[in-house]
């Protein structure tokens, strides 16, 4: 009879095998696009309203001062970047940077430290005129120079005025405080790009300000919108000062990455230093 020949065993393991190695290599393929994606998020930075604006300075014995600046707002922070250097205020984390090109220094202050230091100013001030006639008292706070009751209100008032401002349809609303008086041009399409949390921190921020710049910032955050006119008349001194703040270009765009913190060789100052 003639030998049969047995059929060799095939391996049922090999194409499995096969398949686990490609499940692998798209799971793995998968992962790093999402790590790429995750970075490029990290590195995208975030969308800010530009806006570029001439400053005049008039009023005491000198010639009026022209400046021109920049102004960067984002969802959580605002820059103000000016040829000396730039002030960012945050207001996720409620505190307030200030660098320093020309001398390479960095102060950084919370809200509260800022809070503080007025406080012992406003005693400091408080001690000096107490035996102040009652007059020159209210004269003090009328400037600002000592806190009074009035010195967190503002009353805001639109005049009906509208005008064409940096390719922007704007109105006017006027505001007075005890303080400082003025007027800001609010457009309906620039609104502050701020979260009501945000929003509550700015209205925070205004702690360790001068009374005038107070009442302005608090008038602002009241109207809701970034001005592209402002006049502001302050009584910081007999003869009065009035700063008057023009919008002249207005772009979005992303916000320089310089600008969202200081140099690494800058040197870090105290809060309580003068840079």
């Amino acid at each position: 009879m003639p030998s049969s020949s047995r059929p060799e065993p095939v391996s049922t393991t090999s194409a499995p095998r096969r398949s686990g190695e490609r499940r692998r290599r798209r799971i793995r393929g998968l992962a790093l696009l999402l790590l790429l994606a995750l970075a490029a998020a990290c590195e995208r930075r975030p969308e800010a309203v530009i806006l570029h604006q001439k400053t005049i300075v008039a009023g005491g014995e000198g010639e009026p001062r022209v400046d021109e600046s920049m102004q960067y707002w984002t969802d959580r922070m605002l820059v103000l970047v000016q040829p000396a250097g730039h002030f960012i205020v945050d207001f996720q984390a409620e505190a307030t940077t200030s660098v320093n090109q020309r001398n390479r220094t960095v102060v950084r202050r919370t809200f509260a430290e800022n809070q503080a230091k007025m406080d012992v100013e406003n005693a400091q001030r408080q001690q000096q005129a107490a035996d102040y006639p009652e007059d020159a008292r209210a004269e003090l706070e009328r400037m600002g120079q000592i806190p009074g009751p009035n010195l967190t209100k503002v009353e805001l008032r639109p005049t009906g005025r509208s005008e064409t401002i940096a390719g922007y349809q704007a109105r006017e609303i006027e505001f007075t405080g005890s303080a400082a008086k003025g007027a800001l041009w609010i457009s309906d399409a620039l609104p502050l790009p701020l979260g009501e949390k945000e929003i509550q921190a700015y209205r925070r921020s205004t702690a360790g300000m001068n009374a005038a710049s107070m009442q302005f910032a608090l008038a602002m955050a009241e109207a809701g919108g970034i001005p592209l006119r402002t006049v502001l008349t302050a009584s910081l001194n007999p003869h009065g000062q009035t700063v008057t703040n023009e919008v002249i270009d207005v772009r979005r765009g992303p916000l320089p990455a310089e600008l969202s913190g200081a140099p690494d060789d800058f040197a870090r100052l105290t809060p309580g230093a003068t840079p």
